[in-house]
């Protein structure tokens, strides 16, 4: 039995999301890349998540890990 995270996981691309669903019982989104800094609508989205549920962001490497969060802080 996998085990169930509350929060909304949210990663990089689909292989990301197919392996971490193998894993843990959770919503898994995806950011398509770098794309996601130009769509507004997803970045709102997902700010709205974090409020509600929580989030989980996970990144390939620190600097990606850097450059990811740096839009959610800008927003408080």
């Amino acid at each position: 039995m996998k085990p169930r995270i509350r929060e909304v996981i949210i990663v990089e691309g689909r292989y990301d999301k197919n392996v971490l669903s193998q894993v843990v019982d959770a919503v898994i989104l995806t950011t398509e890349g770098f794309g996601v800094f130009r769509d507004k609508e997803k970045l709102a989205y997902f700010r709205r998540l974090a409020e509600k549920r929580g989030v989980i962001l996970t990144a390939r490497a620190l600097s990606s890990a850097i450059i990811s969060r740096a839009p959610c802080r800008s927003s408080r």
